[in-house]
């Protein structure tokens, strides 16, 4: 089986959580976070899904390894008139106060 990870940033903001979507799907292949950080919330027993709150410093080292991917595949591709995914996945964790990371099992077909 496969595992992705997906990033959700929480800021605080006058008193009140508020939600920032990150965009993308992390392949969690590419490391980053410590296993033991994650809980596992798993409500089937076919799946394996867990979740981890991370600092900011941690969610941006571990969507360094997944933008380096991305630079590398569109750095040919003209992106003048509009934001990157990288700077809108680095300014949306910039932003936030906290990261959930929410590491979920997918069916991958190869295994």
């Amino acid at each position: 089986m496969a595992f992705s990870i997906e990033l959700t940033g929480v800021k605080i903001y006058q008193g009140k959580y508020k939600m920032i979507n990150v965009p993308g799907v992390f392949p969690d292949y590419l490391g980053g976070v410590d296993e033991s950080r994650f809980t596992q919330t798993t409500t089937s027993f076919s799946y394996l899904d867990s979740f981890a709150i991370l600092t900011t410093d941690e969610a941006l080292t571990l969507s360094s390894r997944y933008c380096h991917i991305l630079e590398a595949a569109y750095e040919e591709e003209d992106t003048d008139d509009c934001p990157s995914l990288v700077s809108l996945i680095k300014e949306a964790i910039s932003q936030s106060n906290f990261v959930i990371a929410r590491r979920y099992e997918w069916e991958s077909g190869m295994g």
